[in-house]
């Protein structure tokens, strides 16, 4: 008998007025992250429909949920986490039943200053959470898969690991999780409902990485790479049940 897979919600993160990180070739705009993440989200998609795993995306063009943003959280501000909240209420709606948040890392000296020599991959997931333990394997997975793909194309990524996400903190502060993956607070209003990772499959900023983002058969390598880790998942999930 076949198997019946549950949907997968995939959200290409920025979009719209959002470029996300930017890659920079002769003083000029050459790339963004926000385009980078929809094109792999889209093979994404069409890799796992594939495999008879229905996907729902929060975007599946060059645009924000929220244009112009709105104060959805009640703060008293329109900002970024408006449009952050917007994506995890998209995905709440759907009757997916678990998330991989799609987005591309960078990195550049205090002065402005690119650093074309700084790169990795990494996998956050959220570890406050009552379905922590599943995310957890869901970020092993697509962190082991995209280490693949990378040896594939024949590039010797810096192996950034899993993480849970509220080691993202800045000096002297206590550190905040990631809107898509963490529990409720006064930042979080309306958390996730599901098991998710959030991956920065790259860094646009770095040379190779840069020009790897650019590259359909890099791109298409990547997709694999996330499909077969979210089936390894999904099969593991299905047969514990």
């Amino acid at each position: 008998m076949a198997v019946v897979y549950p949907p997968v919600a995939i959200d290409p993160g920025h979009g719209g007025n959002d470029l996300g990180a930017r890659r920079w070739l002769n003083g000029r705009m050459a790339d963004t992250e926000a385009r980078v993440n929809l094109d792999l989200a889209l093979r994404l998609r069409d890799r796992l429909e594939a495999r008879g795993i229905p996907v729902r995306l929060t975007r599946d063009g060059d645009y924000a949920l929220l244009e112009p943003r709105i104060d959805i959280n009640n703060s008293g501000e329109a900002d970024f986490v408006d449009e952050a909240q917007a994506r995890v209420d998209a995905i709440n709606d759907t009757d997916a039943e678990v998330m991989i948040s799609i987005h591309q890392n960078a990195f550049e000296w205090p002065d402005g200053s690119l650093a074309p020599d700084i790169g990795g991959t990494v996998a956050y997931y959220c570890a406050d959470r009552h379905f922590a333990d599943q995310s957890l394997r869901l970020a092993e997975l697509v962190h082991e898969e995209v280490l693949l793909a990378f040896a594939d194309l024949g590039h010797d990524v810096r192996d950034r690991g899993v993480w849970d996400d509220k080691v993202l903190r800045e000096d002297g502060e206590p550190g905040s999780h990631l809107i898509l993956l963490g529990p409720e607070s006064s930042r979080i209003v309306r958390p996730v409902q599901m098991p998710g990772v959030l991956s920065e499959t790259l860094f646009i900023t770095h040379e190779v990485e840069g020009a790897l983002a650019g590259d359909p058969a890099a791109l298409d390598r990547f997709a694999e790479a996330y499909a077969t880790a979210i089936q390894q998942y999904l099969d593991e999930h299905l047969a514990g049940r």
